[in-house]
């Protein structure tokens, strides 16, 4: 297997993510106002200067740790729903649960989103750049929505953007509840099953090719 060759932009790539994690890892468990620079730096096995070369401080930090779970979570939904795309409703249903279980699994998520929220409220230019943050998100999810709908060609009962809003609101609140009332998990994960089916029969089957499945082989003789 070929070795990857290191260029200067994968280097920067590379720190760039490491401080990211990290990042997220410290604020999860610190607060964002009890996390410091240098806690962050050496948990990703760098010195301050690296956070400044690469960052402007610790709310561009926030920023970016937030852009980079958007990305993991799209990843991660992407995958499920294309193996779900032509399904029955069952498995639809059934691809429901598979993305809650991640966001259930994302532990760091239900704390870091209050942590940008409360320190949103209490600093007005932050709350304007998490604002447009979020506004992103709302785009790449309605994206997103779009293809899986274009993929099925079923016409969506709500403009996506409306409909990015909602499930990123929903899924936000949840999984905050979650993270609370563990005991109440399996409660949480049939609310989002429901959710979910309930957006799915409100769009109209389109003129959607047959699932194509193995044939079943004959019985042996």
């Amino acid at each position: 297997m070929p070795v990857e060759k290191l260029t200067p932009e994968r280097r920067r790539e590379m720190t760039r993510t490491a401080l990211i994690e990290a990042a997220a890892d410290v604020f999860t468990r610190r607060g964002f106002y009890a996390a410091s620079l240098e806690e962050i730096a050496e948990a990703a096995g760098f010195t301050r200067g690296a956070i400044y070369s690469n960052f402007g401080g610790k709310e561009e930090i926030l920023i970016a740790v937030l852009d980079h779970l958007t990305e993991q979570q799209l990843a991660a939904y992407s995958d499920v729903l294309d193996r779900a795309a032509h399904g029955t409703p069952d498995e639809r249903a059934a691809a429901a649960g598979a993305i809650w279980s991640h966001i259930q699994g994302e532990q760091q998520f239900p704390a870091l989103s209050l942590e940008m929220r409360l320190y949103a409220l209490r600093n007005p230019d932050f709350r304007r750049r998490l604002a447009l943050a979020e506004r992103r998100q709302q785009e790449q999810i309605a994206a997103f929505i779009e293809q899986i709908a274009t993929a099925e060609n079923r016409p969506l009962p709500y403009g996506a953007r409306d409909l990015a809003e909602m499930l990123r609101a929903f899924s936000d609140g949840l999984s905050q509840l979650a993270a609370i009332d563990e005991e109440r998990a399996t409660y949480y994960e049939s609310l989002a099953v429901r959710f979910f089916s309930l957006i799915d029969q409100t769009m109209p089957e389109g003129d959607r090719p047959p699932t194509r499945r193995p044939a079943k082989k004959p019985p042996e003789a």
